[in-house]
């Protein structure tokens, strides 16, 4: 595939459409916006000067949401997971269950379980927009996050006064005039590190368009084998090592923090 002079190989062309900047909602003149911020690491991947070798777990969640039953619920809370690096987040909704933003399983098919000291809730509700998204980066990675809705509540830790590492800065992720945010997606580490969260974005609608039911149902919005071969055989097997990701690792996310300078 050719895009502005440049020639690549696309091995997994349902992952490119996945990262293209708008959603189109089959059946009606609706079009999704997505608006994102990358780490310095998964820039150079995508650009094709980074290491090639690493690999990303693709994944997206909607404020609302299809629960077991069928129906859609509303996301009540915001957990943002924030350690010494944006570790993920996980989306609690009103019928109890719940989404990560960032893996669902560790490579033993476990739950995978996100780390953060610094972590903070936000309640959400169908009646309150989130206004916008702030997110700290640097070179290599994402390193915090707040949230502020537009009633003026914010939650999250950005650590704003620990500009560690080359290039850091703090990007604002917020929707147009006449846009609201729907949802959010990214990219996260997999088997690498704390499976952090590499890229983070925001999916926007047209502030009075009426949603349909089968947006919910689109493949490209929501967190399922984050377009990973691996993990889609990992699923279909059912099998699991049932150890958790945390029993292997050799250090806590505090630890890292505490030594990393």
């Amino acid at each position: 595939m050719s895009m502005n002079g440049k020639e690549r190989v696309v091995t997994n062309l349902w992952a490119l459409l996945g990262r293209l900047a708008f959603v189109k909602v089959p059946g009606v003149d609706v079009v999704l916006h997505k608006r994102s911020v990358k780490a310095g690491d998964i820039e150079a991947h995508d650009s094709g000067e980074g290491d090639q070798e690493l690999q990303y777990w693709e994944w997206a969640a909607m404020l609302k949401e299809r629960g077991a039953d069928g129906k859609l619920s509303h996301a009540t809370s915001f957990d943002m997971r924030v350690g010494c690096i944006l570790d993920g987040g996980v989306l609690h909704y009103n019928d109890g269950h719940k989404t990560h933003l960032g893996p669902r399983i560790n490579e033993h098919g476990d739950e995978h379980y996100f780390g953060g000291h610094a972590s903070e809730e936000i309640s959400l509700s169908p009646f309150v927009d989130i206004a916008k998204v702030e997110i700290h980066r640097n070179s290599n990675e994402l390193v915090g996050m707040r949230v502020t809705l537009a009633d003026g509540t914010v939650g999250g830790e950005l650590h704003e006064n620990d500009r560690y590492g080359q290039h850091a800065e703090i990007v604002t992720l917020k929707p147009d005039a006449g846009e609201r945010i729907v949802g959010l997606f990214g990219r996260s580490d997999w088997k690498r590190g704390f499976n952090g969260i590499q890229e983070f974005g925001i999916i926007t609608a047209p502030s009075a368009a009426v949603l349909p039911e089968s947006m919910y149902d689109l493949a490209e919005l929501k967190n399922t084998d984050g377009g990973l071969e691996e993990v889609q055989l990992l699923l279909q097997s059912g099998g699991s090592s049932r150890r958790s990701f945390r029993d292997h690792e050799d250090y806590s996310d505090e630890e890292w923090d505490q030594g990393r300078d």
